[in-house]
């Protein structure tokens, strides 16, 4: 797998002269055919898109990182997201413009939520610190029993019902999905074995 490419901010000075003033905020430009991530300043009313964004191409996360160390964290957070969509993508002419096209449409759209998840709880200002979990660790000690035979719904209502609980304990889960897909993996694994 190819790596993603981003710059960020290299000293805690770099961000808050990017930050800028109240006027404007910072997105995390995200293009999925170049594979990079950017860090760039918008007016904060600039609620325009470019034709990449429209097509599907490109996608913006207004980000609100407070020091360069909660920047590296979030990024250490979205970037295997991102290189999971990229490895999904690919750009394809419809008659009239190039737009995206994703192997596993249903399963990136998952990921693209998930990434989302993880930017917009990062940056809301009342998420108590801690409050963003890997859903594999915060589920070690209560590994939900996932059966060989899940399906597909199966799994999207167990995840539901783990976000739900997660929720009412101030708790926002990432990568949920991909975590129960490998439990269920786990599961067939040692049934075929038997």
């Amino acid at each position: 797998m190819d790596t993603i490419t981003y710059k960020t901010p290299d000293t805690d000075i770099e961000l808050a002269e990017l930050q800028g003033d109240d006027r404007h905020v910072l997105e995390m430009s995200i293009d999925f055919g170049q594979r990079t991530i950017e860090v760039i300043q918008r007016l904060a009313d600039d609620r325009s898109h470019t034709a990449r964004e429209h097509y599907g191409h490109e996608l913006s996360l207004r980000i609100e990182p407070q020091s360069r160390a909660d920047f590296a964290w979030l990024m250490e957070l979205v970037v295997p997201k991102v290189a999971a969509l990229c490895s999904r993508y690919s750009s394809e002419w419809d008659g009239s413009n190039h737009v995206a096209r994703w192997t596993y449409e249903e399963a990136a759209m998952d990921i693209q939520h998930d990434l989302e998840n993880i930017v917009h709880s990062h940056t809301r200002s009342d998420a108590p610190a801690g409050s963003l979990w890997d859903a594999g660790d915060w589920l070690d000690a209560s590994q939900p029993e996932v059966a060989a035979t899940a399906t597909d719904e199966q799994l999207k209502a167990m995840a539901q019902e783990i976000m739900d609980e997660a929720h009412a304990d101030g708790i926002h889960l990432y990568g949920l999905d991909e975590y129960l897909e490998r439990l269920r993996d786990e599961a067939r694994e040692e049934a075929d074995e038997e």
